[in-house]
C-alpha cells in the first residue's frame, strides 16, 4: 500500500504534505546554485554522496568556447580523446581558466594542445612553469590600467614607509631571551 504525498513548491521553499500534515520543509538554494545539497533546516547532510553522480559541464564548456579558437580546438581534442572523465576534466579546465590570467591560460592551452596533454595536473604544472620562466609577465592582467588614477591610490601615494624597527627589536629581544 503506497501513500501519496503532495509536494508544494513556493518561491523560496518546498513543502512535502500528507493531506494536511507537514512532513518536511526545505529551503530552495539561491538562483544559479548548482550541484549543492538541499536538505532540512537542522543541517543534517547525508553521510555518503551518490557513487554514480554524473558531472555535466555544458555551461563551463560554453564559457570556455567563448575564450578563443585555440581553446575550442583543445576542447574538441579532449572530447574526441580517450579522457576518462571528460565532463569533470572540462570543469577543472574552467576552474583553471578562472585562476589564471587570460593570456597565461591561452598559452597553457596552446602548449597542451601541441603536446596532446590530457591531465589537469600537467596543465597546472605547465602554468606554474610558464609563470616561473616569464616572471611577472602574466600578472599585468590582474591590475586595471587605471588603478593609479583612483582616489584611494592617490591618498596612499605619499604616505610614509612603515617602520619595522619596533618589530625587529621585539623579534630579536625574544630570540635573546630564549637563547
Amino acid at each position: 500500500m503506497s501513500k501519496q504525498v503532495k509536494i508544494l513548491e513556493y518561491e523560496k521553499r518546498i513543502k512535502i504534505m500528507d493531506e494536511r500534515e507537514l512532513l518536511a520543509e526545505y529551503d530552495l538554494p539561491p538562483f544559479g546554485v548548482k550541484r549543492d545539497f538541499v536538505g532540512p533546516k537542522d543541517g543534517s547532510k547525508p553521510f555518503q554522496k551518490p557513487k554514480y553522480h554524473k558531472y555535466f559541464a555544458h555551461e563551463e564548456e560554453k564559457k570556455l568556447r567563448l575564450k578563443g579558437a585555440v581553446i575550442n580546438q583543445y576542447l574538441d581534442f579532449i572530447k574526441s580523446a580517450s579522457v576518462v572523465h571528460k565532463n569533470k576534466f572540462i570543469c577543472e579546465l574552467y576552474k583553471l581558466s578562472q585562476r589564471a590570467s587570460e593570456s597565461l591560460f591561452e598559452q597553457v592551452v596552446k602548449r597542451a594542445f601541441l603536446y596532446k596533454v590530457k591531465s589537469i595536473e600537467t596543465l597546472t604544472n605547465i602554468a606554474s612553469w610558464m609563470i616561473k620562466v616569464d616572471g611577472n609577465a602574466h600578472f599585468d592582467d590582474f591590475f586595471p590600467s587605471d588603478f593609479k588614477d583612483r582616489k584611494t591610490y592617490q591618498d596612499g601615494k605619499f604616505s610614509g614607509e612603515t617602520s619595522i624597527g619596533y618589530y625587529k627589536q621585539l623579534f630579536l629581544g625574544e630570540e635573546n631571551e630564549s637563547g
